[in-house]
């Protein structure tokens, strides 16, 4: 441990002297001044541990001194060295709070000087000590709160999710006894619907935990795009907004990633459906940001084959599907078709960035 400092202050040069001979051996370092405006010079460049001031000085007197250390460097811990003729300055030091022990004029060096600075440079070691402790103890309990509001918005995130889910359930079970009741339609198709249901329940589900976070929403587009072109199942794809706007919002980048990657890849399966035209457009208020995603899925040329009665059933399933299962989640999805194209729009809503 680097030693601690103490520092001397007398007019007299004769007693400072003194002190420095016979401090010479202790186990801290000694510095000295002859003024008031000396000691304050030197507290400025070092890290005084205990200051040690005759009381009767010219110019700033030891109490005015001791006044302004205690304001400066409340650590600092104050000794007054005094005659018993500055008795009534020494008690209202002590009175002011000001000063934690005196040495009377004259002293015995070893018998009482020694020990008082000695208990004192110990009662500084507290001092630090009690206030690393206390810092200690502050960072702790900040590290603490943080765990425990980490804590809460997963434990919140998690309710959300359970009740997500039981809405979710609850909608595809209403939907699935819909399909199934649908008159002279008994199992025409039924293995195709269940499918998609399946399909939709899974993927989900997979988005589940929900992770909310910042991200831009071009971001969103170039993500589906990407994976859209990995996945095969368009011929061409094109961005129609490269130079949108880029706008950071916060929210569940997964859920909406997951609803339009799949309304594409049910229309995709369509072999006539191979050009995609995707684009995104957003508007904004004080506090939201509403974002929808529009996507034209056509043949190559236009003489492809008519989609199919089966195909559009099933586009008329996923379009209810998806806006039943996410009505309490602010996603909407509208999916209208011709004889060889298919327009879909997804509209959601995210917070904007730090709201």
């Amino acid at each position: 441990m680097e030693k601690r400092t103490v520092l001397f202050v007398d007019d007299e040069i004769n007693v400072l002297s003194s002190l420095k001979r016979a401090l010479i051996e202790e186990d801290y370092k000694c510095m000295f001044a002859e003024s008031a405006k000396e000691a304050l010079e030197l507290m400025e460049k070092h890290e005084i541990s205990v200051i040690v001031t005759d009381m009767r000085m010219p110019g700033m007197d030891g109490l005015s001194l001791l006044r302004i250390i205690k304001e400066k460097y409340p650590n600092t811990v104050r000794v007054v060295l005094s005659g018993y003729t500055q008795l009534q300055q020494v008690l209202l030091a002590i009175n002011q709070g000001d000063i934690y022990k005196f040495i009377t004029k004259p002293w015995k060096i070893e018998d009482e000087f020694k020990p008082v600075i000695r208990q004192a440079v110990e009662y500084h070691e507290l001092i630090v000590s009690k206030e690393e402790s206390q810092k200690a103890l502050e960072a702790k309990n900040v590290t603490i709160q943080n765990v425990l509001r980490a804590m809460n918005e997963k434990l919140s995130i998690s309710k959300k999710d359970y009740d997500s889910v039981k809405k979710f359930i609850t909608c595809i079970l209403e939907f699935i006894m819909t399909a199934i009741s649908i008159p002279g339609e008994a199992n025409t198709g039924m293995e195709a619907r269940f499918d998609i249901v399946r399909r939709f329940c899974l993927g989900f589900l997979n988005t589940i935990p929900t992770e909310n976070k910042e991200f831009e929403l071009n971001r969103l587009l170039e993500e589906i795009s990407a994976n859209i072109s990995k996945d095969g199942g368009f011929r061409e794809v094109v961005i129609s907004n490269k130079n949108a706007e880029n706008t950071t919002c916060y929210g569940n980048f997964g859920l909406s990633f997951f609803i339009v990657m799949f309304i594409l890849k049910c229309v995709g399966s369509h072999n006539t459906m191979n050009k995609l035209r995707i684009g995104i457009a957003s508007k904004r208020d004080y506090k939201f940001m509403s974002a929808e995603i529009i996507a034209e899925v056509s043949a190559v040329n236009t003489s492809g084959v008519a989609i199919s009665k089966a195909v559009q059933d099933n586009l008329v399933i996923v379009e209810k599907l998806v806006n039943e299962a996410m009505k309490d989640l602010g996603s909407i999805v509208y999916i209208s078709n011709n004889c060889n194209a298919v327009l879909i729009k997804y509209r959601t809503v995210f917070p904007l960035k730090n709201q």
